[in-house]
């Protein structure tokens, strides 16, 4: 199971979220969000440390239909189980108000190398250099069994190029 996260993310708590994949990731487990959850979470991350209003919730949720407070209810729900966070402390209710997220989120800016580094990720590559090795062979034997062409004149008529190529065989 890949807990490798290849683009920025934030930390909190125990966990790792990228909003551009759209997961959270813990030491053991990697959970896949639904797209308003993944909304919801960011929203919750960006405010901090100040609460996302229902309003606010609202809007960027559901900008184009209309949501009651028991739609916004079963989101927050949904997230507060993807997150484990049964004693809603991760997830805050502020009454009359919205929701806060409990943790305070660190960004973390994804560095390319800090994959590679980890035991094996390089063989992930190994196929494709392999591949690139022996189509490479092949064109560079093909092109010394048959010889590349000669250049023996060049035209040029209304702003194209033409070259006149010998033939070897």
């Amino acid at each position: 199971m890949n807990l490798v996260l290849h683009s920025d993310h934030y930390q909190f708590d125990d966990f790792c979220y990228s909003p551009t994949e759209g997961v959270i990731v813990t030491k053991d487990k990697r959970i896949i969000l639904k797209a308003r959850e993944n909304e919801l979470l960011h929203i919750l991350i960006k405010q901090h440390p100040l609460p996302a209003t229902r309003d606010a919730i609202q809007q960027a949720l559901w900008s184009n239909s209309y949501a009651t407070d028991s739609t916004i209810n079963q989101a927050i729900k949904t997230l507060r189980d993807d997150l484990i966070d049964s004693d809603r402390t991760l997830i805050r209710t502020i009454p009359k108000t919205g929701y806060i997220l409990g943790a305070s989120p660190k960004f973390v800016r994804y560095q390319m190398g800090a994959a590679s580094k980890q035991k094996g990720a390089h063989i992930q590559y190994l196929p494709t250099f392999i591949f690139g090795l022996i189509f490479g062979l092949f064109f560079l034997v093909i092109g010394y069994q048959f010889g590349a062409p000669e250049v023996v004149g060049i035209t040029a008529t209304n702003n194209q190029t033409h070259y006149l190529l010998s033939q070897t065989i």
